[in-house]
């Protein structure tokens, strides 16, 4: 029938489709390599007329694929090598009918290929029969009990290396580490694993190559670094202790079950999740679900649901019936840069962080292609100094969800979407965006906030090409979306002789602590001082002001510095004022520490806490890990720091309900009253507009559209009140988001 033929016609296209992409895949991943087509389960074409059609189709979509790749290709790399003319062999593995010829073909095939009949050292293939054999029972083993089987299979300790990369490539096993060192004459050099497909193509491991900082992982070392080198830590202000540090580690992991790797990549590259609904009627338990399936993030307490336990028949090996190591499973992720544990901002202390938070793994690879719309846009092209443009014949699968997963661990946090990722890290952005599956040019979209970042986008670009050798850079063009030079993340201004001394101390402290975490991107702290020229489009992220007495004098150069200070508080920048000692009498004396800033200064009051300018260890720490909270703060865009603007208010319910809506509503002033005091709550309050008297705890009651800071109430002040539509809105992101209180100074949970 017509319907019957319509639907014949949609099976041809998408086998076509299936065809093109494969051959695509192929080439980009391996140039030059020789496939073979095979019609499987051909008992269940209806007929042998219906077969032969769809090898004839398959056939001419080959034929037309190859002339469209050569059309595109340039000499350096190698066509694909299409085996019997494009013809497909037809097999039934229900009788056999086929498989002999197929064998044959495969035979004379393997022997016209450049390596047939290369000696292979006796010694690597009693490796390879001693971890296959030892993958049955175990799928992945340690670094001492791997060099054991090195050692049974005599593996000369020179050829270490050469075995195992080569059983790498093979397929046989994964290893990713850097405790593979030469103690003779390669001390110093980790091992260089570069990858092929292997026996399964859909693990495509990724290679490692020369400088390149994986700092998407918990042991983040170069890797032409020794392999005891010093640990980075990705997670912002935070020394990971050595159990959380190893749990999910692939340094001492070596991956010897082909099916149980395959397992591992199956259950977050899958079609169906029907698994998770068990977490139907659980609020909380759902919320996490709908984040994994379109955001691609995975809370760390439901990884163990990704692999449930499922029955298994004697095919299995004892390694996969023995289910599945959590940790073990997103080791094997990580190495193959498929997954990145998101990093951590805020300004709790250590402890706090370790025992509350919860981490929160990305595999960008689960995010569906219909998921555009980003999580957050980009405030303006402000925000970037420089971006670049490249233009590529094909995006292999794997290739962007790798991308974003490498440039992810430079940064503290990625939003990412089907097309978009938004990295920001220590003030700084970088927005990668890729044209979608279903378009003919293949375009990649670069805007970084500095060259640094450019530059660390370049080396993990030319490394997924280097992986991806089918793939063409057919064009890239570099701009700067800025005049100038790139924002400063922290400026600090003073004026004054003791200001002076103050910034350059304030200056090395930052740069002393914030270099002691190793973070992957460079930080910026200039001191200015009021005879520097400024430009007045200069934007810092973060603005440290010195103040002394010798700014409140009389003088041209105190003038100039309360100007730069009333053009930061009308454009409501991110400020830190630091009061030193000499102005800190002063406002005690004047008992004016509630409005303790000078006359001049207009809109301070959203500025009101300072730091006291102490040499004491405490005192500096206190004010670095402020300028860090503020820069995260702001995750690299002046208006997101000014979103967070004060809630403060308490309205008045009777204003609300009397007055037009022309007419200002009257609010309640809690500032002056002191939460020590045991019948606060039973106290009279007056509004500011029309002298309506309420109750405290009626005040707070009606107020309930705003969140008091739980922070604020346990330190028994007035609280900071959160907007409550802010903080559920946060709360589609994520479980465990924070906001912070400029009243306490901490990030508190939403």
């Amino acid at each position: 029938s017509g319907q019957q033929a319509g639907g014949e016609g949609d099976e041809l296209q998408e086998l076509k489709a299936m065809t093109s992409y494969w051959l695509r895949a192929i080439h980009a991943r391996v140039p030059g390599a020789s496939v073979m087509l095979v019609a499987t389960h051909i008992d269940l074409a209806e007929c042998e007329e219906s077969l032969k059609l769809q090898s004839e189709e398959v056939r001419r979509c080959v034929e037309a694929e190859l002339k469209l790749m050569s059309d595109e290709e340039d000499e350096m790399i190698l066509p694909l090598n299409v085996l019997n003319h494009g013809e497909s062999y037809p097999v039934n593995c229900l009788t056999g009918d086929g498989i002999a010829e197929l064998r044959k073909s495969v035979f004379e095939a393997v022997q016209e290929l450049l390596w047939w009949k290369e000696l292979i050292p006796r010694t690597f293939l009693r490796l390879e029969q001693a971890v296959k054999q030892r993958s049955r029972d175990e799928a992945v083993i340690n670094m001492s009990e791997y060099m054991v089987l090195v050692k049974q299979a005599k593996v000369h300790e020179e050829e270490v290396k050469i075995a195992t990369t080569m059983l790498h490539e093979m397929g046989v096993l994964k290893y990713f580490g850097h405790k593979m060192t030469n103690d003779k004459s390669d001390t110093g050099n980790s091992l260089s694993l570069h990858c092929l497909p292997g026996i399964f193509h859909c693990l495509g491991c990724q290679s490692f190559f020369p400088q390149r900082i994986h700092a998407s992982r918990q042991n983040k070392i170069h890797d032409n670094d020794v392999a005891n080198a010093a640990d980075i830590t990705t997670d912002a202000g935070r020394d990971p202790s050595k159990q959380e540090q190893d749990k999910y580690s692939f340094e001492d992991s070596v991956f010897i079950s082909p099916a149980w790797m395959i397992e591992v990549l199956k259950g977050v590259m899958r079609h169906d999740w029907r698994h998770l609904d068990t977490f139907k009627g659980d609020a909380i338990g759902s919320k996490k679900v709908r984040k994994l399936l379109q955001l691609g993030i995975i809370d760390e307490d439901i990884l163990k649901n990704l692999w449930p336990r499922e029955k298994c028949d004697e095919a299995h090996t004892s390694a996969t019936r023995k289910g599945i190591d959590v940790s073990k499973a997103v080791a094997l992720l990580r190495g193959c840069d498929l997954a990145h544990f998101l990093g951590a901002g805020g300004n709790v202390d250590a402890a706090e962080k370790q025992q509350a938070r919860t981490r929160e793994l990305l595999c960008p690879g689960i995010i569906p292609h219909f998921m555009r719309q980003h999580q957050r846009a980009v405030s303006s092209s402000d925000d970037f100094f420089v971006s670049r443009e490249y233009e590529y014949n094909i995006f292999p699968a794997g290739f962007t969800e790798r991308l974003v997963v490498r440039c992810a661990g430079r940064h503290e946090d990625v939003d990412c979407s089907a097309g978009m990722a938004v990295m920001r890290g220590w003030g700084r952005l970088l927005v990668v965006s890729w044209s979608s599956e279903d378009v003919v040019e293949h375009t990649l979209r670069v805007d970084a906030s500095t060259l640094q970042q450019m530059e660390n986008f370049e080396k993990d670009l030319r490394a997924l090409e280097a992986f991806f050798p089918g793939m063409k850079r057919r064009r890239q063009q570099s701009e700067k979306t800025r005049s100038g030079e790139e924002k400063v993340q922290v400026g600090i201004f003073w004026y004054g002789k003791q200001s002076k001394q103050c910034a350059q101390e304030i200056k090395k402290t930052i740069e002393s602590k914030y270099s002691s975490h190793c973070y992957p991107l460079n930080l910026s702290c200039n001191i200015y001082t009021v005879s520097d020229s400024v430009s007045e489009d200069s934007n810092f992220l973060v603005n440290v002001l010195c103040i002394s007495m010798e700014c409140s004098k009389k003088t041209a150069g105190a003038k100039i510095f309360y100007n730069l200070w009333n053009k930061l508080t009308h454009k409501k920048a991110t400020i830190i004022p630091v009061i030193l000692e000499d102005y800190k009498k002063y406002i005690e004396e004047k008992k004016t520490l509630d409005k303790w800033w000078p006359v001049e200064i207009e809109g301070m009051e959203q500025y009101r806490i300072f730091h006291e300018y102490k040499r004491e260890e405490e005192s500096m720490r206190m004010l670095y890990e402020d300028v860090m909270m503020k820069l995260r703060r702001g995750q690299g865009s002046l208006l997101d720091s000014m979103s967070f603007c004060n809630q403060n208010k308490l309205l008045c319910q009777d204003c609300m309900r009397d007055v037009n809506a022309s007419e200002e509503v009257g609010e309640y002033d809690l500032s002056k009253k002191s939460l020590q005091d045991e019948d606060i709550m039973m106290q009279e309050v007056t509004c500011s507009k029309n002298a309506h008297r309420k109750q405290v705890k009626e005040v707070l009651s009606f107020n309930n559209s705003f969140s008091p800071c739980p922070s604020c109430a346990k330190q028994k002040r007035v609280p900071h009140f959160f907007s409550r539509r802010a903080c559920l809105s946060k709360l589609d992101r994520t479980l465990t988001a924070k906001e912070y209180c400029p009243s306490c100074q901490r990030e508190v949970d939403v």
